[in-house]
């Protein structure tokens, strides 16, 4: 599974900034580290923007369902 959440790092430690649905506690996860400073893409940004509108991140699975349906 692969999310993408802000966090602030404070007293040695990530803390997310939003609420983490469906995450046992302890749970190994994997960080890749992106300076909040620094410039966001455009996808990140729209990435960023969308998460706070939808449960699920935007994979782009819905253009290619509906490019299939016009298909047929």
């Amino acid at each position: 599974m692969t999310r993408r959440i802000s966090a602030i790092y404070e007293n040695g430690a990530f803390r997310p900034t939003e609420s983490i649905e469906g995450m046992p506690e302890h749970m190994p996860v994997r960080l890749t580290i992106e300076d909040g400073r620094s410039p966001m893409s455009l996808r990140d940004r729209a990435l960023a923007l969308q998460s706070q509108f939808t449960s699920r991140p935007y994979d782009g699975s819905e253009v290619l369902d509906q490019r299939r349906e016009s298909d047929r």
